[in-house]
C-alpha cells in the first residue's frame, strides 16, 4: 500500500512540472509603433515648391522611424470636420489640432515650419501632445536643399529625445529599426460632446484660452484655402512639381593692346536652365612700317551654365562670318574667306539676382585669298589670330 501511494505522489509532482514548463516558454506579445500626425509644411517667405517638397518627404521619413504615420487622406478627412464643427474665425490653431487629434485618436502631431529671407533660412519643428509643446530651431545660411534636409533629421532626432522617444544620438537616413520596450498601451481619448456654434464666450471656455484671430492657424495649415467638403483630395502621386525656370541675360567685353596690335570682343548670351547661345564680335588691327591690317569676325557661342549663386559656364563659338582688309603702297587687298573657333571660361558671383561676371576668350582665326582689286593680284600668305583676352561683365539672373 505505502509503494502504491509512492508512485501516485510521483506522477502528481511530474504532471506539475510540465504544466510549469508549458506556461513559463509562453510568447510575449509584439509590440508596435504608435501613430504619429505630420503636419503640412507652413512656409513664411519664398520657398520653391521643390524645396517644400523635399523637407516635407524628409520630415515623414524621420518620424516614421518610430511613429506610424497617419496617411493624408485621414488627416485633411479630420481637418474638414474640425472646420465644420468650428467656424474658422472661432478656430485656433490649439483647438483646431486638438480636435484633430479627437478624432484620430492620435497623440502626437509634428510640424514643420520654413521662413525664408534672402539666403537665411529658418527651420522651426514642433511636436505637440496632449500635455506639452516642444519646439526646436535652427538656421542656415546660403544651404542648399540637401543640407537643409540633413538639418530636419537633425532637429526631428533632437525633439524625440528630450521626449524620451528616442535613444539614438546620430540620423542616418539608413538607420536600424530601434528595439520598442514593453509600455503600457496609450490611454484612449475619450472623445468630447460636439461643440454647439454659440457665443464667443463659449468658446473661451476650452483650455481657458481666449479665441484669437486665425492667424495661426492660416500658418498651420501652410496659409492653403479651405476646400470643400465634398472635393475628393488630389492624389499625390498625380501632382506634378513643375520646376522653376532658370534664366540668365549676360554681356561681356574686353580688350588689349601691346605696340601696334589692338584686339578687342564683346558677347551678348542668353542661357535657360543651363543651356545659353549668343553672339560674340572681334575686331583685330596691325600697325607696321610695312601697311596697315584690319580684320574682323562674328561667331556663334554656345555653352553651359551650373551652379546658383556662385556660377560658372563653359562655351564654344564657330565662326559665322569674317572679313580682313591690308593696306599697303601697292594698294588694298581684301577677303572674306576666314575659318576659326573660339573657347570661352566664365566664374558669376550674383548678389540679388545681378551677377558679376568674370572670364577668359581664347581666340583661333585664319584669314586667306586677299585680292586687290585694282589689278587682281593676291596674296599667297594667310593670317592667322592666335591669343586670348580676359573678359568683364555683368548679367541678370531670374
Amino acid at each position: 500500500m505505502v509503494r502504491l501511494h509512492a508512485i501516485q505522489f510521483f506522477i502528481l509532482l511530474a504532471c506539475l512540472g510540465l504544466s510549469s514548463c508549458s506556461t513559463s516558454t509562453a510568447p510575449a506579445p509584439s509590440s508596435q509603433k504608435p501613430e504619429g500626425i505630420v503636419a503640412p509644411v507652413a512656409v513664411l517667405g519664398i520657398v520653391s515648391d521643390v524645396r517644400k517638397r523635399i523637407l516635407q518627404n524628409t520630415l515623414n521619413d524621420s518620424v516614421s522611424q518610430t511613429f506610424k504615420v497617419v496617411p493624408q487622406e485621414r488627416f485633411e478627412e479630420a481637418r474638414e470636420r474640425a472646420f465644420q464643427e468650428l467656424d474658422y474665425n472661432q478656430c485656433t490653431e490649439d483647438q483646431c489640432i486638438m480636435l484633430i487629434q479627437e478624432y484620430l485618436q492620435v497623440e502626437h502631431v509634428f510640424q514643420l515650419e520654413v521662413v525664408s529671407e534672402g539666403p537665411v533660412v529658418q527651420l522651426s519643428l514642433k511636436l505637440v501632445t496632449l500635455d506639452e509643446k516642444k519646439t526646436k530651431t535652427d538656421i542656415c545660411e546660403k544651404c542648399n536643399s540637401d543640407e537643409l534636409s540633413q538639418r530636419v533629421r537633425i532637429l526631428t532626432e533632437k525633439i524625440l529625445t528630450d521626449t524620451g522617444l528616442s535613444d539614438s544620438g546620430v540620423v542616418f537616413k539608413k538607420s536600424e529599426p530601434r528595439k520598442v520596450e514593453k509600455q503600457p498601451a496609450p490611454k484612449k481619448i475619450q472623445p468630447k460632446p460636439p461643440i454647439e456654434k454659440t457665443t464667443p464666450k463659449k468658446m473661451e471656455s476650452i483650455k481657458g484660452e481666449a479665441i484669437k484671430t486665425p492667424k495661426a492657424l492660416a500658418e498651420m495649415l501652410n496659409k492653403e484655402k479651405i476646400k470643400p467638403v465634398a472635393a475628393k483630395p488630389e492624389s499625390p502621386e498625380k501632382t506634378e512639381v513643375e520646376e522653376p525656370s532658370d534664366i540668365r541675360i549676360r554681356t561681356l567685353g574686353g580688350a588689349s593692346s601691346s605696340n601696334n596690335i589692338s584686339v578687342s570682343s564683346n558677347s551678348f548670351s542668353f542661357t535657360w536652365n543651363g543651356y545659353g547661345a549668343g553672339a560674340s564680335n572681334i575686331s583685330y588691327q596691325n600697325k607696321s612700317s610695312a601697311g596697315r591690317s584690319e580684320l574682323s569676325a562674328s561667331t556663334l557661342e554656345f555653352s553651359y551654365s551650373f551652379g546658383d549663386e556662385w556660377s560658372y559656364a563653359l562655351g564654344m563659338g564657330l565662326l559665322a562670318n569674317g572679313s580682313g582688309t591690308i593696306t599697303t603702297p601697292n594698294g588694298n587687298y581684301k577677303t572674306s574667306d576666314a575659318s576659326g573657333t573660339t573657347y570661352q571660361a566664365l566664374f558669376g558671383m550674383e548678389w540679388s539676382g545681378i551677377e558679376g561676371l568674370i572670364g577668359y576668350q581664347s581666340i583661333n582665326l585664319e584669314y586667306k585669298g586677299f585680292k586687290n582689286n585694282s589689278d587682281g593680284s593676291t596674296l599667297s600668305t594667310p593670317i592667322s589670330i592666335s591669343g586670348g583676352l580676359l573678359l568683364f561683365g555683368f548679367g541678370v539672373h531670374f
